[in-house]
């Protein structure tokens, strides 16, 4: 019979010294952002869509393809709350795909348009990137911008009071 310092059956430990899963936030970023990627993808696709033998205009080209250059922004920024809040290798399955956005867009907004199109030779314009399909990544960008602002507030406050605990007694200025 196995003494109790050599059983399998311990639990595992907890507190402090216990190893922190990161696994669950990696699978959360990987998530959200496939989904944000699928979303954009889908959006640009309809947009551009040939539906009853008409052809896509310059317009909606410039659209379509903005909409997938421009998601490399929430994207990075979700990557960026995940390695802060721990995840590590993992963050690369999101990472990799959303960099292949940027190249796809850039294409799609260099198409010159068909033919009919009186404006088929028009520029991209600073307008273009408050488009209705681009101003949901705006919004979702903003919104992890904020999130990982509080969540580097909170490490400083955490950081200054460890300080503080540290030396008690002392005045610390935080740095």
């Amino acid at each position: 019979m196995p003494s109790s310092a050599t059983s399998t059956n311990r639990p595992a430990p907890s507190g402090p010294a216990a190893p922190r899963r990161t696994w669950p936030v990696t699978a959360a970023a990987v998530l959200l952002g496939w989904c944000l990627i699928a979303w954009v993808v889908f959006a640009a696709a309809l947009n551009t869509a040939p539906f009853f033998g008409e052809q896509p205009t310059r317009e909606e080209d410039i659209e379509s393809g903005l909409v997938l250059a421009t998601a490399v922004v929430p994207l990075l920024l979700l990557a960026a709350v995940a390695v802060r809040w721990g995840s590590r290798w993992g963050i690369l399955l999101l990472v990799g795909p959303a960099l292949l956005l940027v190249p796809l867009g850039l294409d799609w907004v260099s198409d010159a348009g068909n033919g009919n199109d009186p404006a088929r030779n028009r520029s991209v314009t600073w307008a273009d990137l408050g488009g209705e399909l681009v101003r949901p990544n705006w919004v979702v960008a903003t919104g992890l911008l904020l999130v990982l602002a509080v969540s580097v507030g909170r490490s400083r406050r955490a950081r200054r009071a460890d300080v503080r605990r540290t030396v008690p007694g002392e005045e610390h200025d935080g740095t």
